[in-house]
């Protein structure tokens, strides 16, 4: 089941351009999404754990990756934060994503 998405959050999306010194050049994008404030602790493969703030859930169509930096503003205050483990929820033959959970911290 696909969430409703109500929630506006600004991503800097990597345009695929590079300046002189070969750093990727960022475009921020304002996306509908659904935002949730969480306090979960992500392990990772290596054992390091990371504190996430921002649980949020992307439609398939927008691009996402690890360390993507992403800034979000509602009533409480401005969280900014970098993307730290990206979930998908696919249909259970796996053929279609139906939306993308990303957990900044």
């Amino acid at each position: 089941m696909k969430p409703p998405m109500n929630q506006s959050i600004t991503l800097h999306i990597a345009s695929g351009e590079t300046d002189k010194y070969g750093k990727d050049l960022v475009t921020p994008r304002v996306v509908k999404a659904r935002v949730q404030r969480t306090s979960r602790l992500i392990e990772g493969t290596s054992g390091n754990r990371i504190q996430a703030s921002l649980e949020v859930d992307l439609p398939p169509d927008i691009p996402v990756s690890l360390g993507q930096k992403a800034k979000y503003e509602d009533e409480i205050g401005i969280t900014e934060g970098t993307a730290q483990a990206i979930d998908e929820a696919k249909n259970l033959a796996g053929t279609k994503t139906y939306f993308r959970t990303v957990y900044y911290g």
